[in-house]
């Protein structure tokens, strides 16, 4: 993993979050899902609004199969 990428991306949430925008940081694929988890890696993370990020849970993923 970049951890220079990881660190960035929980940075720019916190930009985000101080100019009154929750947003988080999300793991694309769950760290924790039932049929499959995810890694703490660069290229699975995305910022996502915290409401929609909260309803996804470790349920769903973009082209989950």
């Amino acid at each position: 993993a970049d951890m220079d990428i990881v660190n960035g991306m929980y940075q720019l949430a916190g930009v985000f979050r101080k100019v009154g925008l929750e947003m988080d940081v999300d793991h694309v694929v769950p760290l924790q899902g039932k049929s499959v988890s995810g890694l703490h890696t660069h290229d699975n993370l995305q910022l996502m609004i915290s409401k929609q990020n909260t309803s996804k849970g470790n349920r769903a993923w973009p082209d989950m199969p």
